[in-house]
């Protein structure tokens, strides 16, 4: 068997390894957005945006903790928007890839963007096994790291942080996948590239 051919073997592996462990996660409510106002993702607003260089370089250069990304373009989707939030006890990094079309006659928040990857700091999400969890799902392991839906989406807890991926469910499998570490050279912890073990993530 050629190297080639090999490669796709393990990634196919993969790939339905993800597939199995998101089955375990995904709960009957559709998946929600914080920025949404809780509205449903609607994937025929859904535009691919401009890449924000801005956001690139602010990913790759947090210094206060580790952070998750699929890197400048995921699925189409540009990375358009990083931010942080730090206020009443959240602590998290917000980068969105995409963009959505508001409606008409909708009132804002109107719209949910096709993706958004979020990395809760140390210390501000419950342990993945804590009873005050709401609307949890199964608890399972994404790529070596415990994770669980909550409220439809999924966490997953590593040794650092917790992500949070909020996308329709065709995205979900290939995001699981992709994850990597973005900001690894500033805080010189090593590299986490796709399909990489999360568990050390930020380590």
């Amino acid at each position: 068997m050629s190297r080639l051919a090999k490669m796709n073997v393990l990634l196919a592996v993969l790939v339905l390894g993800l597939i199995a462990s998101w089955a375990a996660l995904a709960a009957a409510q559709p998946e929600r957005n914080p920025l949404g106002n809780g509205l449903p993702a609607d994937p025929s607003r859904f535009r691919p945006g401009e890449l924000d260089a801005s956001a690139v370089t602010q990913a790759e250069n947090f210094a206060a903790y580790p952070v998750a990304w699929l890197g400048e373009e995921f699925a189409g989707f540009k990375l358009t928007k990083m931010f942080r939030a730090n206020a009443n006890g959240q602590d998290a990094v917000y980068l969105i890839y995409g963009e959505c079309v508001p409606r008409p006659d909708a009132q804002e928040p109107s719209c949910v963007p096709p993706l958004e990857i979020v990395t809760n700091a140390p210390g501000t999400v419950p342990a993945p096994e804590d009873a005050r969890l709401v609307n949890a799902g199964e608890l399972t392991s994404v790529r070596g790291a415990a994770a669980r839906a909550l409220s439809g989406s999924p966490f997953i807890w590593t040794e650092t942080v917790a992500i949070t991926i909020h996308a329709n469910a065709p995205f979900v499998e290939e995001v699981l996948a992709s994850l990597r570490s973005a900001n690894h050279g500033a805080l010189q912890f090593d590299e986490v590239s796709p399909g990489g073990s999360l568990r050390e993530f930020g380590r």
